[in-house]
């Protein structure tokens, strides 16, 4: 959920989700997928072909001890399934995380 503040805010409290699955594989490259959406402001939702919904297959890795961090990433094809958005969405991150 996320709502603005300040003076210009709306009041209104939008709603979205994300969800990651993953098959644990032991390996660098695990399969997976992904799922985003929002049906828009809570108590407001916008009609149901007019909302964000996408689901797909992704691909996950991660490499370890890749120089003094860890090298994550991820992507993959996300599928509309509603008509208000584009039938395909390429989708792609990359991440090097270090601990201190």
């Amino acid at each position: 959920m996320a709502r603005e503040v300040g003076s210009n805010a709306s009041n209104r409290t939008n709603f979205s989700y994300a969800w990651e699955t993953r098959i644990a594989t032991g390996w660098v490259i695990e399969p997976g997928f992904q799922a985003y959406g929002g049906p828009g402001d809570i108590g407001h939702f916008t009609s149901v072909s007019e909302q964000d919904h996408r689901i797909g297959p992704q691909i996950f890795g991660t490499v370890y001890a890749f120089g003094p961090g860890t090298f994550k990433f991820n992507g993959g094809v996300l599928f509309g399934l509603t008509p208000a958005i584009p039938r395909q969405t390429l989708r792609c991150q990359l991440e090097y995380e270090l601990r201190f």
